[in-house]
């Protein structure tokens, strides 16, 4: 090839690169894994888990401080509430199942307007979700 045909060649191979990566990085996987965070609403908000989960929701208001209680198959730790950056109240939540596998999780739940709601996890932990 001539160094004339190489340089004409360059912006196909870059061009083909780029999309290449545009391609494979805006793609999504549908796989996950168990150990995934929580599936994110339109809302912004993250699914709760399990039923039990909804219901800890809906009494968090009523929820004590650091006092271990029982919602439905659930023992909740709710740590005290606090205005978060964003102008939520916020709680962190610490759950575990009263069934095996008694696995602890940390949740944050935050209210808009009047209505909680699990924050997406940015880890994949399962005890950060």
């Amino acid at each position: 090839m001539s160094s004339e045909a190489h340089v004409r060649a360059r912006p196909r191979v870059l061009f083909t690169l780029v999309c290449s990566v545009l391609v494979g990085c805006g793609s999504t996987s549908g796989n996950v894994s168990p150990d995934a965070p929580s599936p994110v609403l339109g809302d912004g908000t993250a699914e709760a888990a399990s039923p039990a989960e909804t219901k800890v929701l809906a009494r968090l208001d009523q929820l004590p401080v650091a006092e271990a209680r029982s919602v439905d198959t659930i023992s909740v730790v709710a740590d005290a509430p606090y205005a978060a950056a964003s102008g939520k109240t916020c709680r962190r939540l610490t759950l575990t199942p009263s069934t095996p596998p008694k696995t602890t999780r940390t949740r944050l739940a935050c209210k808009d307007a009047d209505r909680w709601g699990f924050v997406p996890s940015v880890f994949l932990a399962p005890t950060e979700q």
